[in-house]
This record gives C-alpha cells, structure tokens and sequence, in this order.
C-alpha cells in the first residue's frame, strides 16, 4: 500500500513539473526570453482559486473558471503594461528577463 502511494506521489510531482516545463518553453520560444513572471501568474492561479473556493466559499466548479478568468487578465496586464512597450523599444532579452524578475 505504501509503495502504491509513494509511485503515486512520483508520478504526480513528475507532471506537474513536466507541465511546467512544457509552459516555460512554449513562452521561451516565442518571446526569446526566460519569463520569470510566468512561475508568479501560476501561483495566483492557485491563490485565487483558494480564495474564491474558501474564503469566498463558491464551489469549486465556480471557483476554477473565476481563478482562469482573474489570471488570465493579470498575464495580459503584464504583458500590455510592461512587455509591449519594451517590443516597441527593441529591448534586448537583458531588459525582458530583468523586467520579469521585477515582476515576480
């Protein structure tokens, strides 16, 4: 039984990394910078949900799609304040990694 759990919690751990991996590089690529930033609007992700499903106390059905919604509007807040007006300034990948950092 303990062995069941322990490949479980593995398997698990190795998705979510894996996931996250996936997400970093399918913004690398693109953009030709590491955003940092993104690893933040992740974990909002999380907070929010938490925060509609308990401190709100919607049901978790509800509080998902509002925690997609509000982190959504915050990675493109991000990326209207701060990331396109670099684009316009030919910024180098320096100023975009930076910039990210100050984000996160």
């Amino acid at each position: 039984m303990l062995n069941t759990q322990i490949i479980t919690n593995i398997l698990l751990s190795g998705f979510i990394y894996l996931l996250l991996a996936i997400s970093f590089t399918i913004i690398y690529y693109p953009t030709k910078f590491f955003h940092l930033a993104h690893a933040a609007v992740i974990i909002l992700g999380a907070y929010f949900t938490f925060l509609f499903s308990k401190q709100l106390e919607l049901s978790l059905w509800l509080a998902v799609p509002f925690a997609i919604i509000f982190t959504t509007a915050i990675g493109m807040l991000i990326e209207i304040a701060l990331y396109k007006p670099l684009r316009k300034r030919n910024a180098t990948p320096l100023i975009f990694l930076i910039t990210s950092l100050g984000v996160y």
